[in-house]
């Protein structure tokens, strides 16, 4: 069954998937604001080139998570990642070919990926000779694995 894109799950699996997404992303934006650096990169995601961008991909991957999708499974998407982060290639951050929809179990395997891998996230050290993982089929998460959807 196909259910519009705003409302994420059908009314049989919805009482599967509770979540406060106004309280989450208040909190979440509050935690990320205190860092300096992070207040550039979240200025960036309040655009009218951003959000042009965002729907772009949400359309282009037709709503779905794409790392789900690589493992073969249909699960919807509604967070917008850089393949390869901002913080690691700035320069990225408005290629729309450095986008994929993802969910937030998918985004969430990979941000910590992305911090043992590029050395990203708060007080770490970027690793420069990282290389660019610019396609997702070699990004070495696994939806399968995830313990939550």
């Amino acid at each position: 069954m196909l259910t519009p894109f705003a409302d994420r799950y059908c009314s049989q699996h919805i009482a599967l998937h509770p979540r406060e997404t106004k309280q989450f992303d208040k909190t979440y934006n509050v935690k990320r604001s205190r860092d300096t650096k992070s207040k550039e990169r979240i200025a960036f995601y309040n655009t009218k080139q951003w959000k042009q961008l965002r729907k772009q991909v949400i359309e282009r991957d037709n709503g779905l998570d794409q790392y789900a999708l690589r493992d073969g499974l249909i699960v919807p998407g509604k967070l917008v990642d850089h393949i390869v982060p901002i913080e690691f290639a700035p320069e990225l951050k408005d290629d729309i070919s450095n986008l994929v929809l993802t969910s937030m179990a998918s985004h969430k395997a990979k941000t910590e990926w992305e911090q043992g891998y590029y050395g990203t996230g708060n007080k770490s050290t970027i690793n420069k000779s990282a290389v660019r993982v610019k396609d997702i089929k070699y990004i070495p998460i696994k939806f399968n694995e995830l313990k939550t959807i």
